[in-house]
């Protein structure tokens, strides 16, 4: 209906071309340009063409308003569930791999002059080279814009920290407006931090930050309380930390996906002893984990 509504607007415009006095316009020019001798000869012929000149450019006119309606931006979008993964080839040839809890969006001009993709989440990229059409990968702060190479990417809505891990090739950090911000080369990290809107280059490990894509999250001395996000992400759950003591708990090591989930507290457990959890199932929903302490 909105579709037919724009096009019967355009058409009022159109027409507004046609529904003009033909007769009164032309005797106006007439009497102007030619003495009566030559209007004689010449009225005919002349009052046709500017007839006809007229329909040509309303033509026109019609035919530029109507395309411009049915090209319409379309987006395609892809989300992927909470305790799932995805691989996906865009039009360009580019591979990304979404973690849990991601979507990506793109038009449907991808590949057609311009390589622009929306990203709320984490995801793995190796971008086709194409220095002619850079790739422009914008999430909910940032833009990062590149030729051709592989990088991480987290950056879900809901966290204050983002980064982009930079695995190969040379990529430029642009502000949601467009402003340059800071260029980051291979092997460097860049953290942004909401709120005070600061970028903090380092050096990474590249196994912390990209082993998910092989299905395991790796753990450096890292806080339970930045764990829990991506356990709930991975496994669709729900956890709950009882005791404010609990989340300054550090752990190290990895965690397989395919393992069951009541395995990886078991395992947590085991690496912190005074770690105390309750594992309950919901056949309704998602399952929920208390994690406390031992008393």
């Amino acid at each position: 209906m909105k579709k037919q509504d724009d096009i019967a607007k355009k058409l009022k415009v159109v027409f507004a071309y046609d529904h003009f006095n033909q007769d009164k316009a032309w005797k106006k020019v007439e009497s102007r340009i030619f003495d009566k001798p030559t209007r004689n000869l010449f009225s005919t012929f002349l009052r046709q063409a500017a007839i006809f000149l007229a329909t040509l450019v309303s033509g026109a006119i019609l035919y530029h308003f109507v395309s411009t309606i049915d090209q319409e931006t379309v987006y395609s979008e892809i989300k992927v569930p909470l305790g799932q993964m995805s691989e996906v080839t865009l039009p360009d040839g580019s591979n990304i791999w979404l973690n849990s809890g991601s979507s990506i969006k793109y038009s449907n001009e991808f590949a057609k002059g311009n390589r622009d993709i929306y990203l709320d989440g984490e995801a793995f990229f190796e971008v086709t080279p194409n220095k002619s059409s850079p790739f422009s990968l914008k999430t909910k702060n940032l833009e990062i814009l590149v030729t051709g190479t592989s990088f991480n990417v987290f950056a879900y809505g809901n966290e204050k920290q983002h980064s982009i891990a930079l695995v190969d090739g040379k990529v430029n950090l642009l502000s949601s407006t467009g402003k340059k911000i800071k260029e980051l080369k291979q092997g460097q990290l860049a953290t942004y931090t909401e709120g005070d809107n600061t970028i903090v280059l380092s050096r990474f490990d590249k196994e912390f930050y990209t082993s998910w894509v092989d299905g395991t999250i790796v753990f450096k001395m890292e806080k339970l309380e930045d764990i829990v996000p991506k356990l709930e992400r991975w496994y669709n759950i729900n956890i709950q930390i009882e005791e404010p003591a609990v989340k300054e708990f550090r752990f190290t090591g990895k965690i397989l996906k395919n393992k069951p989930v009541e395995q990886i507290f078991k395992a947590l457990q085991v690496m912190e002893p005074e770690l105390n959890y309750q594992f309950i199932v919901n056949p309704v929903g998602k399952d929920l984990v208390k994690i406390g302490l031992k008393n």
